[in-house]
């Protein structure tokens, strides 16, 4: 029985991933402000010096959006890589 040998993604495939790279980047900076926004709220309760709960949990919140930031972009970064 022949093998099947892959073929080649239609070449406006590599059109529609660009586009899709751009909203995933669109989609980046958007939350690149939300993030700014979220930071200047936690600075802006701990120069109150109010402690507790609430400002822990923002921090952790904080870092875990820090964390996802990271590995959108740097998801995005390997698919640029990969299409080109």
């Amino acid at each position: 029985m022949p093998t099947r040998k892959p073929t080649a993604p239609p070449a406006d495939t590599h059109v529609i991933r660009a586009a899709s790279l751009d909203m995933l980047a669109q989609v980046l900076d958007d939350f690149s402000d939300a993030l700014a926004l979220v930071e200047t709220a936690q600075e802006a309760l701990e120069a109150t010096e109010i402690a507790g709960a609430p400002l822990a949990t923002l921090r952790r919140g904080l870092a875990d959006l820090r964390l996802a930031h990271k590995g959108l972009d740097l998801a995005i970064l390997g698919v640029r890589r990969g299409v080109k």
